[in-house]
């Protein structure tokens, strides 16, 4: 069983990015948060100036805490099905 994951585009940070920081959206919308997404998207919200630091911050905290909450949801899940993974 494999995890089904989002795209940063899919998310609440890609709604949020689409209204505040639309071009920044458009350079990592199809990354996946995960696999290093978020930090680019940090870095970059960090070099845009019309952006609110403070706002930045609460929505990727919020993003990076649902995908460690979604990732201990699902490592939990794929345990209680009778599929072990070494």
């Amino acid at each position: 069983m494999k995890k089904e994951e989002s795209k940063i585009k899919d998310t609440n940070l890609g709604r949020w990015l689409k209204s505040r920081a639309p071009k920044v959206l458009e350079t990592v919308g199809d990354l996946l948060p995960d696999s290093g997404g978020l930090g680019v998207v940090k870095n970059l919200l960090d070099m845009d100036s019309t952006v609110d630091p403070e706002e930045a911050k609460a929505i990727l905290d919020a993003e990076i805490a649902y995908q460690k909450k979604d990732n201990e949801r699902w490592k939990a899940e794929r345990g209680h099905d009778g599929v072990r993974f070494p």
